[in-house]
């Protein structure tokens, strides 16, 4: 399958270890802008030295990335019940970042640290045991 150029709807699939369950991140592809930032925000001065802070980073750029969710995907408690949370709740990012930081962070490992390269050959490299 080809990769789709332009604006077009991405979905993670992720294995929720707090329910169980499979729940589908949408997501817009970053641009290169924000890939060149994302690499920098791994990276703080505190108190005179670098740190590496990646959930820092993972946090603030999954955040931004995330266009939405599988309908039924989570619910919140509202009035003692508890009622499935959309996209079209004004504060639905809030929420996932307070409750399920954990996702945010995977879709933003997924999308800026998941490159995966494979060949069918091994030009130039020898493997030594």
């Amino acid at each position: 399958m080809p990769r789709k150029l332009g604006n077009t709807k991405n979905e993670l699939k992720i294995q929720d270890p707090v329910s169980g369950s499979e729940i589908s991140l949408y997501y817009r592809v970053p641009t290169s802008e924000e890939r060149i930032k994302y690499s920098s925000a791994s990276f703080e001065w505190i108190d005179g030295q670098l740190k590496i802070v990646p959930a820092k980073a993972r946090q603030k750029f999954g955040i931004e990335i995330l266009d939405g969710f599988k309908e039924g995907s989570f619910q919140k408690e509202q009035e003692g019940q508890w009622i499935d949370l959309t996209t079209s709740d004004p504060d639905w990012k809030s929420i996932l970042m307070e409750f399920a930081s954990d996702l945010i962070e995977a879709l933003a490992m997924h999308v800026f640290e998941g490159v995966k390269i494979s060949s069918s050959q091994n030009e130039g490299f020898s493997q030594k045991n």
